[in-house]
């Protein structure tokens, strides 16, 4: 089954459920911001990036967010596909969004743990200066 990729909101209330609980089944560690929450909390509660998840049937298969780098493009610092669903497709998919909506380069800019991914699984990207390009 393909995966349908849907735009989250901060203004909408459902979708910062849904936020929470990919953070907090993530098997990614973050950094701490300055207010004390993960990263990734804290930039959903500033509406900063874009964000999207991926549906399959009725569940919340993946999620990525992308934050605008200053000279164009932008950063995808979080992209992560819920265990059950991975090897699918669904990681491609929010990957397609990610690169669709970066207006220029996309360039990744996650934490080390996912380097992995990054390096086995997306032969296109190119390594410059110690972050992937795709």
């Amino acid at each position: 089954m393909d995966a349908q990729i849907v735009a989250l909101s901060p203004a909408k209330p459902a979708h910062d459920r849904v936020v929470s609980f990919l953070v907090a089944e993530s098997c990614l560690t973050y950094p701490i911001a300055e207010n004390g929450l993960d990263d990734r909390c804290a930039r959903w509660l500033a509406s900063e990036g874009q964000w999207a998840v991926a549906i399959v049937g009725d569940d919340v298969a993946g999620i990525a967010m992308t934050l605008p780098k200053p000279d164009g493009g932008a950063w995808l610092t979080w992209l992560e596909v819920r265990p059950q669903h991975q090897g699918r497709g669904v990681g491609t998919s929010l990957l397609a969004w990610a690169r669709a909506t970066a207006g220029g380069e996309l360039t990744i800019a996650s934490v080390p743990e996912a380097a992995s991914l990054y390096t086995h699984r997306l032969p296109f990207a190119r390594k410059v200066g110690g972050v992937y390009i795709a």
